[in-house]
């Protein structure tokens, strides 16, 4: 008998998101190699248009400071939601932190919110530097 995607995305959904973050993992370093060196091109090719851009004066730069002031404003003013999975999950974990000390969904919603805010107002803060 042949497992197909479906099953085998239906078992995955069912493993705690602890072990389905790893298989995501997993799954992503097991992609073919060769298709991130055409992606690596691919990139490269935008990069030097733009660096063309900039020589040939046909698009004018601002310093970084102004740059990320700009997306910090305009990622301000973005409306978020969650995916309905994650949803799902957030809203089981908050019965789940009630059930053991009753209060207890509210510090775990206010958290999730100010790390939610975090992300939006800070997206920079939290790359790393992959070269």
């Amino acid at each position: 008998m042949q497992i197909t995607v479906e099953q085998i995305a239906e078992e995955a959904l069912a493993l705690p998101s602890e072990a389905r973050a790893l298989l995501a993992d997993r799954l992503v370093e097991s992609l073919d190699p060769a298709e991130d060196g055409y992606i690596r091109q691919l990139w490269l090719k935008e990069a030097q248009r733009r660096i063309d851009e900039v020589r040939n004066g046909n698009v004018a730069t601002i310093p970084g400071e102004i740059a990320f002031a700009q997306v910090r404003s305009a990622i301000g003013r973005l409306i978020y939601e969650f995916h309905p999975e994650a949803l799902h999950e957030f809203q089981e974990s908050a019965v789940f932190y009630n059930s053991q000390q009753p209060g207890l969904s509210d510090r775990f919603i206010t958290a999730v919110q100010s790390a939610v805010h975090h992300i939006i107002s800070s997206p920079e803060a939290g790359l790393s530097d992959r070269r």
